[in-house]
């Protein structure tokens, strides 16, 4: 016998829909999620894109190393972590790069390991060298701060 009323669906039937969605949502859509940019768009990876995954992976390789798991560093490691997750799974949101820096910025400045206090000595030594390097070159042509003649005194004429 036809009838002209839809029928309702069983409330069991309902949640049987929505746990197949949210399987289907695990499984098939995790990497749209990753790789692409935007939700709603189909522009494929791009060039941004890739290089906020290429930094994710550095930066989940730089947290596997020993050294990285401290004590010391357990604050800069878990801004790191927390930026590194919302870029890849926000898509590069600028929250994500932000707490990136603080995680990778207090390591340096805390001159924590070897490789970090050779590159602080050699910026330190680098920028000595050019700022005498400058101050002797200015100062045997006859240069001043702020070009030829500088020394002679507004109004001076030869």
């Amino acid at each position: 016998m036809r009838t002209d009323t839809p029928t309702q669906p069983d409330a069991d039937d309902t949640t049987r829909d929505e746990e197949v969605e949210l399987e289907d949502f695990g499984r098939a859509h995790i990497l749209n999620l990753i790789l692409y940019t935007h939700g709603g768009t189909r522009e494929g990876l791009t060039p941004w894109r890739v290089s906020q995954i290429a930094f994710v992976l550095a930066a989940l390789a730089h947290l596997w190393l020993e050294d990285a798991w401290q004590l010391d560093w357990l604050l800069a490691d878990l801004f790191l972590l927390a930026g590194a997750a919302i870029i890849l799974f926000l898509r590069g949101a600028l929250l994500g790069w932000v707490l990136a820096i603080p995680g990778l910025l207090l390591p340096l400045l805390t001159a924590r390991d070897q490789l970090t206090q050779s590159v602080i000595l050699l910026l330190l030594a680098t920028s000595a060298a050019l700022s005498l390097g400058k101050s002797a070159y200015d100062h045997r042509f006859g240069r001043g701060a702020f070009g030829r003649g500088a020394q002679e005194a507004p109004g001076d004429s030869h």
